[in-house]
């Protein structure tokens, strides 16, 4: 194979061969078009920073609401113990009455306590018009209990009712409060705390026997 032509007073084996130049030219020249492409693009451009005071911030309505932290279990023992309490004033209109109370099982014991202390504070410090009220004032235990057969049952019986009296709770501590100071708050937690349900008044007339007028004694002689 004879050497292809070149410039004079080369090499035979500098001169460039026709049938191998044309293959690895092309790709050559290919790349290093390619190459100088990639350099004369521009670098990529940060984009310019928002002042702080052009920085936009969604409404007040629109922010989520903060997280609402858990409520804490609320603590029995706090709870009060009063289910039901009596109305503050009791005032029985007739002759005589019936106060009926439905009383916890498990409260018995307290409820006679506050009744008994209530009789003793009346005649340690009551005064005339007080022991009068209590001295037609009468507390019984109803032996079939309240209605359902599960809580006790208790009757002030009233006979005669003094006309404008109270009857309740009221007056019941106040006379407590007064003789026994040291004890009356554990006292009127355990009144409060006995009752099973609302009381329930009954008003009474009398008609038999028919009562009898009280005799008038006789003129005395002039």
């Amino acid at each position: 194979m004879q050497p292809a032509a070149g410039p004079p007073g080369l090499p035979w084996h500098m001169r460039a061969l026709p049938q191998f130049r044309a293959p690895f030219a092309a790709p050559a020249l290919a790349l290093l078009m390619g190459v100088a492409a990639a350099a004369a693009q521009p670098a990529p451009q940060a984009p310019p920073a928002v002042p702080p005071s052009q920085v936009q911030t969604a409404p007040p309505d629109s922010q989520p609401p903060p997280p609402v932290p858990p409520q804490a279990a609320p603590d029995a023992a706090a709870a009060p113990v009063a289910a039901v309490i009596p109305p503050p004033i009791l005032k029985i209109a007739g002759a005589s009455g019936l106060v009926l109370h439905a009383i916890l099982p498990t409260a018995t014991a307290d409820f006679e306590l506050v009744m008994s202390k209530f009789f003793d504070a009346v005649a340690l410090v009551g005064d005339a018009a007080q022991k009068a009220v209590v001295a037609g004032w009468k507390v019984s235990r109803v032996n079939e209990g309240a209605p359902g057969g599960v809580n006790a049952l208790y009757a002030f019986v009233i006979a005669p009712v003094v006309p404008d009296a109270d009857y309740s709770g009221t007056f019941i501590f106040e006379m407590i409060y007064k003789a026994f100071p040291t004890e009356a708050p554990d006292l009127h937690r355990k009144f409060a705390a006995a009752y099973a349900g609302p009381r329930h008044v009954l008003t009474l007339t009398p008609l038999l026997p028919a009562p009898v007028a009280p005799a008038v004694p006789p003129p005395a002689p002039k």
